[in-house]
């Protein structure tokens, strides 16, 4: 028996449709653009293997992901989220579905760790500005705040942007990340083969892939101290 207040949905793709339809809308300013429905079902599915009894910390979540891992995978789900809209459709989302395994907190990463009232984290998602026009300063700037939240040993998963081998400003960003995750002691675990979408991108042809990267060395740390204001995203 569903519990009081409870909603009901018939599988993950009408949940991520209804999550689609309810989402604050984009902050161009923090560089906000909204996965679609379909890449959002498809991104929950390929990220539940490395969620198994897994503690998951989200850097940002405009998205909403973190409703679907909460929903559909066992992963006890913090989101640390700038934007106080994004935390307030996220924490309603928790209560409509019952979901005593997300929590959502405003936070800027720039301000540092704060206490979440438990052990570091296992794994990290980090959906990052692509930073096209600082060679990749946000990207590198996510992964090291999560390097701070997370375990020592910790799975990671970024999204990548994923255009054709001939736009240049990906290529450096790549280089640029590979670079920044092997002088953390991280390993490449996978690299997905699906593509997500987004609403409202300048370029239709910006696509994102999973990253799935783990941290084999921790004795290695490279920090990447995040810019003030937009100079953190552009």
């Amino acid at each position: 028996m569903r519990r009081k207040g409870q909603a009901k949905f018939g599988d993950v793709a009408s949940l991520a449709r209804a999550i689609v339809e309810s989402r604050p809308s984009a902050d161009r300013g923090l560089e906000q653009f909204h996965m679609t429905a379909d890449s959002l079902v498809e991104q929950v599915l390929a990220l539940k293997p490395y969620l198994i009894g897994q503690r998951m910390i989200v850097l940002g979540d405009d998205d909403h992901l973190s409703v679907l891992i909460a929903k559909y995978t066992d992963a006890r789900v913090t989101v640390i989220e700038i934007d106080e809209r994004v935390c307030t459709s996220l924490n309603r989302w928790a209560r409509r579905l019952s979901l005593k395994n997300l929590t959502a907190r405003e936070h800027d990463i720039r301000d540092g760790r704060i206490r979440t009232g438990r052990s570091r984290f296992d794994a990290f998602y980090a959906n990052p500005p692509y930073s096209s026009k600082n060679r990749g300063h946000g990207m590198r700037a996510w992964v090291s705040s999560a390097i701070d939240w997370c375990k020592p040993a910790c799975v990671g998963i970024i999204a990548m942007p994923s255009n054709h081998f001939d736009t240049t400003w990906v290529n450096e960003n790549w280089i640029s990340m590979q670079s920044y995750l092997a002088n953390n002691g991280f390993r490449i675990v996978e690299l997905s083969q699906h593509r997500s979408s987004y609403l409202g991108t300048t370029d239709a042809s910006l696509h994102s892939c999973n990253l799935i990267v783990r941290r084999v060395d921790p004795t290695m740390r490279l920090v990447e101290c995040a810019r003030a204001g937009s100079k953190l995203y552009r």
